[in-house]
């Protein structure tokens, strides 16, 4: 089964926008493939039809799960109207997932509990659909942290044109990123660890005055994960920590290396649970 959304919209300097769209795309590992009246855009799985006559720009995108979809309209969109210099630009999509209303990559999860492992270490454990966050292949997340001025919903919406619509865009929630320290798929649970700077930030913050029953959207999993290899080199201070245990936890069992984490003190040092070789 696969999935597909159209767009048609009126373009001014079409050809130029679409050929740089493609010139970055190629720089993330995309296949552009050209074709008579435009190009083929092949990218993590789903492809997109990019037609350019004379103004009218048309495009079709095809992608395997909804998901897919969402983030080829996503990619296409935001750089279209990155690079173009039409302000009035109106791209509407139709076809399947127009009406998503929020990315299909975002939950809303609720603080169940919270509690200081370290000195300047606090631990926040998440309850909510969190199955997507459990393999190891890609271990970040964006947190999306409510902003302390706006009452009510403040969660990211799917415009027409596939791009992020925020409820009150003056005043949007803070997004950061952060490591998924540990899944418990049985309770429904993920463990995320916060550095308690002095100096603290939205993220820091928003730990240090977390309690059961606030609630935080999560977007993700990506970035990078662990990858399969003989021998490992893990090195990183205490923001890397919470990647680098989980990690050391999950190696395979021939696994070997050494790890490398620099703390403020010895009251920072954490226990990992790894029975492997590692120095």
């Amino acid at each position: 089964m696969s999935y597909r959304a159209q767009a048609r919209f009126v373009l001014s300097n079409s050809k130029e926008v679409i050929a740089q769209v493609c010139t970055h795309l190629l720089e993330h590992d995309a296949e552009i493939e050209d074709i008579d009246d435009g190009k083929i855009v092949r990218f993590q799985g789903s492809s997109a039809h990019i037609s350019c006559r004379e103004i009218e720009t048309k495009i079709d995108v095809t992608a395997p799960t909804v998901e897919g979809l969402y983030f080829m309209r996503l990619t296409l969109a935001s750089h279209i109207r990155e690079l173009t210099t039409d302000d009035d630009l109106d791209i509407l999509l139709n076809g399947d997932g127009y009406e998503l209303g929020q990315p299909p990559n975002f939950r809303v999860l609720d603080v169940v509990a919270a509690k200081d492992i370290t000195p300047h270490m606090r631990r926040l454990t998440l309850a909510g659909d969190v199955q997507r966050y459990d393999p190891l292949a890609a271990l970040h997340v964006n947190l999306i942290l409510p902003h302390p001025e706006v009452q009510g919903p403040q969660w990211p919406q799917v415009g027409t044109d596939g791009l992020i619509v925020w409820p009150n865009p003056d005043k949007r929630p803070f997004r950061r990123k952060y490591t998924v320290r540990s899944v418990n798929m049985a309770a429904g649970t993920i463990d995320i660890d916060f550095v308690l700077h002095d100096d603290a930030g939205p993220g820091s913050q928003f730990a240090r005055q977390a309690k059961p029953g606030d609630q935080v959207g999560m977007i993700g999993p990506g970035g990078g994960g662990l990858v399969e290899a003989g021998w490992y080199l893990f090195a990183g201070d205490e923001t890397a920590l919470p990647a680098i245990a989980r990690m050391l936890e999950h190696l395979p069992a021939e696994a070997q290396g050494k790890a490398i984490i620099e703390v403020a003190s010895d009251a920072e040092m954490q226990p990992i649970h790894t029975a492997l070789p590692f120095h």
